[in-house]
């Protein structure tokens, strides 16, 4: 044994007992030959039993307890090929059938077959030679004389079908005429289906160049062959033109007879894989959430593209070197890598890769040169959450990988199936693929001299995304990434291989200690403008302006035209000023300010300001216990309200009570007290997620900064008129009352009761020719239905600010319709940056491919980043949580330290704000807004944007607006539609055969843009959605509603089953082995996956129930008992209508 070892080790001269072999050198590929070794002895050795212990006393245990084995009869596939019948067709494998599945048109990523093509560029190449040395090759190798059939089976045939050798002379062709000619070549045979149904398995032409050059074209489909098959036929390609190999009867090889045999030998081992796999199964993740450009469904007739590069001979010598250090193999290091790439583009860290397995059994006889795919596929689950060294993390894979390659009789296809069952999808739930190929070379110094070198290559998989390659070169390592083009982000997968070459180059440095965690480092910071200027209270430019224009109006009462001038405002905020000191308010004291009319407010916060307080609304609706927590945490000294307001709600005790009235009648202070910008100037009290509110404490520089910025970019003038209709709770109205009055301009307030009433602001609009527009965009979308019956347009708007929510992409142009001459600034951040902190003009916004405005860029003086779990920056396309940092940053959440130490935190000295909103940068430098964190949505693995779906619902004529949310068990999602064009019987909720019939049509018309997941279980359509305080949908209430509902609409459509849907029913069951289904119930959910799903189809073809056109992809768009129905349905109508045409054409 120890002899048969130091023949893969000849640089060691002797071997002790306990010594690492790994770390000696020994590779996994030196492993597998050494077992292969052992096998054709009669040792049943495994791959992972020798590398979990990779020294030679715990090999020699192995070997001893297999030496009972030692005198069994070796298999011998050719003594069983002559007492079998070979004429019959055989089952496919579970990776040929993944392969021949993924052929259909109407799988996602389908309609390819699993297809390789290689253009081999030499020289003094003989025509006649070279084709009667490819007819030898596939005569020689049954499986390349094998026809696959539509019952899901393949039978080798005595003859080949395979087109003989093709010649194109390009010999009288000069320059690019050439280039053109080769590429069309290419472009016809790189991704070509061949047709193994007729026994075409592979292709082969040769290409004449000019003087004695050639190119050579081969195609493969790996139907028929693996990566060593693949070397196998272009080897014997070599010898067989040199005239070193005779063909004689065939490859004594039967893949039929060794498939029997294998079934057979492996049952205990297949069960013991099977009940290991089902108990892990619902703790496997999905594949890793890389950015997508296209859902994979939405892709027709794709092809692959390639990103590869060389890693030379020296450093890929240093990384085996070090790697048999660390006591792995050089394998597991690319395993590893490639783990941290992905990790990096994942939004999840929790991912599943595709690991195919190359599985020859060599105690068979002649299988070393066989012919045909013994690939198996594994599938290893990686846990990317901690942060870890990269030894450590290789040594975790390394063991994981060894661990469940114990359990790999039960393939990866049939998990994946098995997957499919339990979570009702039937996508493709590990389709980023990780081939590692070393060992010997694709091809050989013999084949190079004779045929030339490999100088293109490119491969393609069904339902593959991402299939990373890698393969042992004479020039070092040669490492690819073959994608699906149109699927990922423009340049995202060459980012992620230059970020494998970077982390290559940091592992083969000796420089370097793997004991370090490695980091990729990606642009982090995206910065505003960095403009030092000085800052100031946010009140001071409305005293300053007042100072020298008395007479010019501040304020305008809309209801009854009252004008309020800003001389007049100001005596009125130092009156107020100065009664606060009367009552005992001092510098740095919070006061809250309770009161509905917008002008005593606006008067009332200039007040409190200018004495050096700080102001905190506090809405007079508040309930009593809630406006109690404000109170404590803010520590206010005293309440500023209304005599209208203070008779009607309860106080919290020791309030002091200060009347605006009086507050007004009292003698001003003579001007403004001197305060430092650093001070608090308001406390703005928002929602928390525990359900205590939270008050952002945000300083006069801070805000200043934010309003002196907005101001600049909008042009804001002394001209200018806002309407003011958010509420004093609600930061809008910040900019709204200093950055208008801080320049001179006009605000023009509302009447409390009507700030949800889109008449009474178009009645404004019109009259006071209001010029800046500033509200979420639901309050927009408002005005415009009302804006639709009664007037076209409005001249006047030149500026129009939406933020505070997603922005419809339609939107700006619908603004820029009503209001021609505006433009459109789409604003986002949070309360605790003050205001704002990004702007984008969306006013020549096309969404294209944008799910909603973009974010755009910071603002002056403000920064983001956009990072991971880890709170590592994210490269571009790779969606993480907002931060933001710069000076518009909140002091803090008043009252509550420790909930502000956990939201402002500090990355590398830098102070930033936690948003909880989700975002990516895209590569021209914009933000794209995603949604919260709370709205994502992950339904059976599936990581769900709402805002995705909602687009979609809002494409359906009619509907105005929709929300999206889990149900309350999270297994599914269900919709509250905005569908005011209609009577509704019950109030708001429109109900009866009407929302049946609607909710169907809205059903039918998302399967033709959304996958079956992403459809709502439930549907509910309102004429108008309920909403909070601040004009944001009050998703709590539309919830209840949804709950309210659902249940009685149920029962309401349920319904019996009909002829057809009952024959259906018991062809489900029966294959299914089921005992109970409902018409509603989803296929796959029920435990159904392809297999299953051609057998149902075959069924009833069978039974004359269903037309033989009834496919796959007709059945997964439908995968219910009525849906199935309704598709069959509407196929027999079509055979009908043709076979009517047919007979009127032969009548005539």
């Amino acid at each position: 044994m120890i002899k048969e070892i130091e023949f893969f080790l000849p640089d060691i001269c002797k071997i002790g007992g306990k010594d690492n072999l790994i770390s000696l050198g020994l590779d996994s590929m030196k492993v597998m030959m050494i077992i292969d070794k052992w096998r054709k002895k009669g040792h049943k050795v495994k791959f992972s039993e020798l590398m979990e212990s990779p020294v030679p006393e715990k090999w020699f245990e192995l070997l001893v307890r297999d030496s009972l084995l030692l005198n069994r009869e070796k298999l011998s596939t050719s003594e069983k090929v002559e007492r079998k019948n070979e004429d019959m067709p055989f089952a496919l494998t579970d990776v040929q059938y993944a392969y021949w599945i993924g052929r259909d048109r109407n799988q996602p990523l389908g309609g390819v077959g699993c297809h390789v093509y290689i253009e081999i560029d030499g020289e003094n190449i003989d025509p006649l030679n070279l084709g009667r040395a490819w007819k030898e090759v596939t005569q020689f190798h049954p499986m390349l004389r094998t026809k696959f059939f539509e019952t899901g089976t393949q039978k080798i045939f005595d003859e080949t079908f395979i087109p003989e050798l093709k010649i194109n002379d390009l010999r009288q062709f000069q320059g690019e005429n050439i280039t053109d000619e080769l590429e069309s070549i290419r472009k016809r045979l790189s991704h070509r289906i061949l047709k193994i149904e007729n026994g075409v398995t592979a292709g082969l032409e040769l290409t004449m160049l000019p003087g004695a050059d050639s190119r050579l074209h081969f195609d493969l489909d790996l139907l028929v062959a693996d990566v060593n098959s693949f070397q196998i036929i272009l080897r014997d390609l070599c010898l067989f033109y040199k005239g070193t190999k005779s063909n004689h009867k065939g490859h004594p090889f039967r893949f039929d007879q060794y498939l029997k045999e294998e079934s057979e030998r492996l049952k205990e081992e297949e069960k013991r894989s099977e009940e290991y796999w089902k108990t892990k199964i619902f703790d496997l993740p999905g594949p890793p959430d890389i950015p997508l450009a296209m859902r994979p469904d939405r892709i027709r007739n794709h092809e692959f593209e390639r990103f590869r590069f060389i890693l030379g001979n020296e450093s890929w010598d240093m990384i085996k070197q070090r790697a048999a250090t660390n006591q792995s193999t050089p394998a597991m290091v690319l395993l590893t890598i490639y783990a941290e790439i992905l990790a990096i583009w994942s939004s999840k860290s929790k991912f599943l890769i595709n690991i195919p397995l190359f599985n020859r059994k060599t105690e068979y006889d002649f299988i070393e040169d066989a012919v045909a795919d013994f690939t198996n596929i594994l599938l290893l689950d990686i846990d990317m959450t901690e942060k870890k060294s990269f030894s450590d993390r290789l040594n975790h894979i390394q063991k994981k990988f060894y661990e469940i390659s114990k359990y790999s009789s039960w393939s990866g296809v049939k998990v994946q199936r098995e997957i499919a069952k339990i979570t009702g999808n039937n996508s493709v739930a590990a389709p980023v693929v990780f081939s590692c190929n070393l060992g010997t070379p694709l091809t050989d110094s013999e084949f190079e001299e004779t045929l030339g070198k490999i100088s293109y290559m490119i491969s393609q998989t069904p339902q593959v995304w991402l299939d990373f390659q890698v393969y042992e070169t004479q020039k070092g390592l040669l490492l690819c990434f073959d994608s699906v083009k149109k699927l990922f982000p423009e340049n995202m997968i060459s980012a992620m291989a230059d970020a494998f070459k970077e982390m290559l180059k940091w592992l083969s440095s000796s420089d370097y200690n793997w004991g370090l965690a490695w980091e990729y480092n990606f642009a982090d910071i995206i910065s505003g403008k960095n403009l030092p200027w000085k800052s100031q209270c946010i009140h001071n430019g409305f005293y300053e302006y007042a100072e020298s224009n008395p007479e010019k109006t501040a304020l305008v009462r809309g209801v009854d035209g009252l004008e309020i001038t800003y001389g007049q405002l100001k005596q009125q905020a130092l009156s107020i000023s100065a009664y606060l000191m009367e009552n005992g308010i001092k510098k740095g004291d919070s006061v809250a300010v309770v009161m509905n009319e917008r002008c005593f407010q606006i008067a009332s916060v200039l007040g409190i300001l200018a004495m050096g307080a700080y102001y905190v609304p506090v809405a007079p609706d508040q309930p009593l216990q809630r406006r109690k927590k404000i109170h404590e945490k803010a520590s206010i000294q005293a309440a500023i309200t209304e005599m209208a307001v203070q008779e009607i709600i309860q106080w919290p005790e020791n309030c002091k009570i200060i009347d605006v009235h009086k507050g007004i009648e009292t003698e001003p202070i003579n001007s403004p007290l001197e305060i430092s910008s650093d001070e608090t100037a308001y406390v703005i009290f928002t929602s928390g997620s525990t359900g205590e509110p939270k008050g952002v404490e945000i300083s006069h520089s801070s805000a200043f900064n934010t309003i002196k910025d907005v101001n600049l970019r909008c042009k804001v003038t002394e001209n200018d008129i806002i309407m003011g209709i958010s509420s004093l709770e609600f930061d809008l109205s910040v900019y709204d009352i200093f950055g208008i009055l801080g320049c001179g301009g006009k605000i023009v307030t509302i009447p409390w009761d009507s700030n949800r009433d889109s008449s009474i602001w178009l009645k404004f609009l019109e009259k006071y020719k209001v010029t800046i527009w500033n509200t979420v965009p639901i309050l927009l979308e408002m005005l415009f239905v009302i804006m639709e019956s009664r007037i076209s347009s409005l001249n006047s708007m030149r500026m129009v600010i939406l933020s505070g929510d997603w922005i419809q992409p339609d939107l700006p142009a619908r603004a820029k319709k009503f209001f021609p001459d505006s433009t459109v600034a789409a604003m986002g951040g949070a309360t605790e940056a003050s205001i704002w902190s990004n702007i984008y003009d969306a006013s020549e916004f096309f969404p294209g491919e944008w799910q909603s405005v973009p974010y755009g860029k910071p603002l002056t003086n403000q920064n983001y980043r956009i990072v991971d779990s880890k709170g590592r920056d994210c490269p571009a396309w790779v969606a993480g949580e907002l931060l933001i940092g710069g000076k518009g940053l909140a002091k803090g959440y008043t009252g509550d330290p420790e909930l502000t130490d956990a939201s402002f935190i500090k990355l590398k000295d830098e102070r930033w704000y936690k948003t909880g909103d989700i975002g990516r940068l895209r590569p021209c430098g914009n933000i794209e807004f995603l949604g919260r964190k709370d709205f994502q949505l992950k339904i059976r693995g599936h990581r769900i944007e709402s805002g995705e779906i909602e687009n979609a619902i809002n494409k359906f004529q009619g509907v105005e607006n929709s929300i999206v949310m889990r149900n309350e068990d999270s297994t599914g999602i269900e919709a509250a539609v905005l569908f005011p064009g209609i009577e509704f019987s019950d109030a708001n909720l429109l109900g009866g055969n009407l929302e049946a019939l609607l909710e169907d049509n809205l059903r039918k018309f998302l399967s033709r843009i959304l996958p079956g997941y992403m459809i709502p279980g439930k549907i509910i359509f309102l004429k108008e959605f309920p909403l909070n305080k601040n004009g944001k949908f009050h998703r709590k209430e539309i919830r209840s509603i949804l709950k309210k509902n659902s249940t009685q609409r149920n029962k309401c459509r349920s319904r019996l089953l009909d002829e057809l849907e009952s024959i259906i029913l018991d062809v489900w069951k029966e294959v299914l082995k089921a005992r109970t289904l409902e018409n509603s119930d989803n296929f796959f959910i029920c435990g159904g996956d392809s297999l299953k799903a051609t057998k149902i189809i075959e069924q009833l073809i069978l039974k004359k129930i269903a037309p033989e056109d009834l496919s796959l992809g007709i059945f997964f768009k439908s995968p219910t008992i009525s849906g199935l129905a309704e598709q069959i349905r509407f196929l027999k109508k079509e055979h009908e209508a043709s076979d009517n045409k047919e007979l009127e054409f032969g009548i005539i």
